[in-house]
């Protein structure tokens, strides 16, 4: 400390300058010792000089005029800034958000570092980095940049720089949301990727909004950990291990957080939109020798009709089906207008198994229509389907197959 005294009074003492009692002391508890601190002194020697002229004594009221050394450090990324090209300045956003963070808990602005390779590709944003760099707003560890690192060199920078305070202040809740998204990223590593430690849909809408204004850079972990549930839940559907109960969980799951599959919904003008899967021309072989009859080619939805489906097709409000039977009511399990998703099911009779409305299509009338019919349960007798016969079926060329779906007594 001795020294640095010397450093600052010496040279003053030399032009004629004088300190305030105690200026000096202040000063260089101010300065601190990280990177570039010397550089950052002399800069607020410099403001100090202007703001004491024309006196010859360099007074702490002057000192204080412009905050001092950290009331410098604006100053000083004020005229950098300036000085920076267009294109340069435009890059702002881009390198402070790799270099800003905010600690969660106290609520406040920090530092981190960041790989200088990132910025390589990134032309302006190297160019205003190397700036800061030479001022010693930044620093950087390491000549070779294939493997350097660059951040702020002071925390006052985070504070006392206006243009960054107000940066900071309008992003805080989203730095704060994308420091926990890593932090719980990291965690879901370290415990093994379990499935019930990811975020579900209602709270990752905040990640995707933040993500959206930010743009921060993802890492591959912290991109899986917040993959949509949607798709999550589709991926699992699509494993032949998962159990049905499962299968009928994720379906209501769906139907709550929407399916973002083709052919369960509507399209862009609000008509049913379906996704067709050819079936190739072939008989038929009835069980117990009830017969065999041929059939067509012909396309078969991927998806039964759906609650959506109907409600696009009606043009007003489903409501539950319920059937009233010997004075009971039954009820579909998975028969709910809530459940925009769901397949659309019928209940016909007591105790029969119900329908579900399968869109079919064939021929160049594009509409055929192919009917089970099912009979009351021991009954002992068996139907073969209904003849097929071209349709225009709600008016949108396509047919309806009702397939047998178990219900249960409500």
């Amino acid at each position: 400390m001795p020294a640095l005294y010397e450093m600052v009074t010496g040279p003053a003492g030399v032009a004629g300058l004088s300190f305030d009692a105690g200026l000096v002391s202040r000063i260089l508890h101010d300065t601190g010792s990280e990177p570039g601190a010397l550089a950052l002194m002399a800069f607020a020697l410099r403001e100090l000089y202007r703001a004491s002229q024309p006196d010859s004594c360099l007074t702490t009221k002057a000192y204080s005029s412009f905050s001092g050394v950290k009331g410098a450090i604006g100053k000083r990324a004020d005229t950098v800034f300036a000085q920076a090209e267009g294109a340069a300045q435009q890059a702002f956003d881009t390198v402070l958000k790799e270099l800003v963070d905010v600690d969660p808990e106290r609520g406040i602005p920090t530092r981190k570092r960041a790989a200088f390779s990132h910025f390589e590709p990134l032309g302006p944003a190297r160019q205003l980095i190397d700036a800061f760099v030479a001022a010693r707003l930044f620093v950087s560890d390491d000549s070779d940049r294939s493997t350097a690192v660059v951040e702020v060199a002071h925390e006052a920078l985070l504070t006392h720089w206006p243009r960054l305070q107000k940066w900071i202040a309008a992003r805080f809740d989203d730095l704060r949301l994308l420091r926990q998204l890593r932090q719980e990223a990291a965690e879901w590593v370290r415990l093994g990727r379990p499935k019930s430690h990811l975020w579900p849909h209602e709270r990752l809408q905040a990640v995707y909004a933040m993500s959206e204004r930010l743009d921060p850079t993802l890492t591959a972990v912290e991109q899986d950990f917040i993959r949509f549930e949607a798709e999550r839940l589709i991926e699992e559907i699509a494993d032949p291990a998962t159990t049905h109960e499962r299968r009928a969980t994720i379906g209501d799951r769906l139907a709550e957080i929407g399916d973002p599959r083709p052919g369960v919904g509507v399209d862009a003008r609000g008509l049913p939109e379906f996704v067709w899967l050819a079936v190739a021309a072939g008989d038929i072989d009835l069980a117990g020798g009830a017969g065999r009859f041929s059939v067509q080619p012909f396309f078969i939805s991927k998806y039964p009709v759906t609650w959506i489906h109907s409600i696009a097709v009606s043009c007003r409000p489903m409501t539950v089906t319920l059937r009233r039977a010997g004075g009971k009511v039954w009820q579909n399990a998975r028969t709910n207008p809530g459940r925009s998703f769901a397949p659309r099911t019928i209940i016909r009779r007591r105790m029969s198994p119900g329908t579900t409305r399968w869109p079919i299509a064939a021929g160049s009338a594009h509409g055929w229509v192919m009917r089970y019919a099912c009979p009351p349960n021991g009954s002992g007798s068996r139907r073969r389907p209904a003849a097929i016969r071209p349709v225009n079926t709600l008016g949108l060329g396509i047919g309806i197959w009702l397939a047998p779906t178990r219900m249960k007594a409500v």
